[in-house]
């Protein structure tokens, strides 16, 4: 189902209301008042890890959004997903760069 709003918002109308199996989603990751003034970024989204929602998702920017929908005809798009849910953790690098000026850099 083609949306566009945030994957994780909509998953319950698109997914559990109206069954579809998965959401390419257009949305911009903030409205700002620039953000429609080039339709080809491909914005950020996701869905939370252990989502209720069965269900995945694709981004696509603006302009592509828009050309699917000016063919007002349903499109069907193929997709192959190997994806597995499981606890984990990562590792987030913190470093400490001290300044030029001497006075400063303590």
């Amino acid at each position: 189902m083609l949306i566009g709003a945030e994957p994780e918002g909509a998953a319950p109308l698109a997914v559990d209301r109206f069954g579809a199996a998965s959401m390419v989603s257009y949305a911009p990751n903030q409205v700002t008042g620039w953000w429609k003034e080039d339709e080809n970024l491909i914005h950020w989204r996701h869905l939370g890890s252990f989502s209720p929602h069965r269900t995945f998702g694709f981004t696509i920017s603006l302009g592509k959004a828009r050309s699917l929908q000016a063919r007002l005809e349903r499109i069907r798009l193929p997709a192959v997903v190997h994806a597995a849910r499981h606890a984990g953790s990562y590792s987030v690098v913190t470093a400490l760069l001290p300044g030029a000026d001497p006075t400063l850099r303590d």
